[in-house]
């Protein structure tokens, strides 16, 4: 009668040591120390943590970025409104004509600030001073003006109609005209826009030079 409870109590001791070591290798960690867990099928993923590399919340607040601030180039500079830019200095003039307004030469601003008479060998010279709005450069010629016209155009009869012109030179070429420092923006301007004026351009400076 012994013989059978002790063989029965084997089995039973077995299967309990067996049930015990399949608990303990189903609870041994996947490698890397990771848990492993199996995820239903098409249920939606966890959503990354702050500061990891998954897409933040929309009402996160938005990081500061540092630029390096870097000079304008040239061609910022004179998109830049007249406002933001700061007044350049005034020479010193013997006329000073303040109240103009800027015309346009070329791809830049320029203004008649006035003009300066100047005493040399000749006598004395009137020099008319302008100013590129973008970069300050002072530019210095006569106050007066030389224009090419196209074929056929009477130079004489041009002149004629210009009511702030003085006739000074003229031939096939070309024609000069005196304008007062007063008038030579407009009329400048003026003759860019007429449609018989192939080329206009500000007389350069004719500096005398010294016998030694």
């Amino acid at each position: 009668m012994k013989k059978p409870l002790v063989i029965l109590l084997g089995i039973v001791l077995s299967i309990g040591m067996l049930w015990c070591l399949l608990q303990v290798r189903s609870a041994k960690p996947a490698p890397g120390g990771a848990s492993q867990s199996v995820q239903p099928e098409g249920s939606p993923a966890a959503p990354p943590p702050l500061g990891s590399t998954g897409r933040e919340p929309a009402n996160a607040p938005l990081k500061p970025e540092v630029t390096a601030q870097t000079p304008p180039t040239a061609a910022q500079a004179n998109n830049a409104p007249a406002a933001s830019r700061a007044p350049w200095p005034m020479p010193s003039l013997t006329r000073p004509l303040p109240q103009l307004p800027g015309i346009q030469i070329g791809d830049r601003e320029w203004k008649i600030l006035g003009t300066n008479d100047v005493v040399n060998d000749t006598g004395k010279q009137t020099v008319l001073v302008l100013r590129d709005e973008v970069s300050g450069q002072l530019a210095y010629r006569q106050a007066s003006l030389r224009f090419v016209l196209k074929d056929g155009e009477n130079y004489e009869a041009f002149i004629a109609e210009r009511s702030h012109a003085k006739r000074l030179f003229v031939n096939i070429l070309h024609g000069d005209i005196a304008v007062d420092a007063a008038n030579i923006g407009a009329e400048y301007t003026a003759l860019s826009h007429d449609p018989r004026v192939v080329k206009v351009d500000f007389i350069p400076l004719v500096v005398p030079a010294r016998l030694k």
